[in-house]
């Protein structure tokens, strides 16, 4: 059996991009919502968001520059786990690396190309 590490999601920017550049290249990290809606056991609808660290090098940072806040955006990648140690305690972090980024355009840019 083949093991694969393969994350795809789809959601909305909670925060501008943030750009880092430095001697290996570029970087950018980005805040991703998801939003799952189901139906509790009263039959009330509910709604759960998800946050999602995500970092992206390169030629994929790039395609973040324009990027703006509650914009969608669908992001394919990989899921890595980071540890760091805060105040004695050991703190482990998933970020999914970008390895293909979109910005996909607005609900109203898409209603305004229908019409032409």
């Amino acid at each position: 059996m083949n093991d694969a590490n393969r994350v795809e999601i789809k959601g909305r920017l909670g925060q501008t991009p943030k750009f880092y550049t430095n001697k290996s290249g570029s970087m950018v990290i980005l805040q991703v919502a998801t939003h799952l809606r189901y139906m509790d056991k009263s039959g009330q609808w509910q709604q759960k968001t998800t946050w999602h660290n995500v970092k992206a090098f390169g030629p994929v940072a790039q395609k973040m520059q324009h990027a703006n806040k509650g914009q969608e955006v669908s992001i394919k990648g990989r899921l890595e786990n980071t540890t760091i140690q805060r105040d004695g305690k050991n703190h482990t972090y998933t970020n999914i690396i970008a390895t293909s980024v979109e910005a996909l355009p607005s609900q109203k840019i898409q209603r305004e190309q229908s019409r032409n």
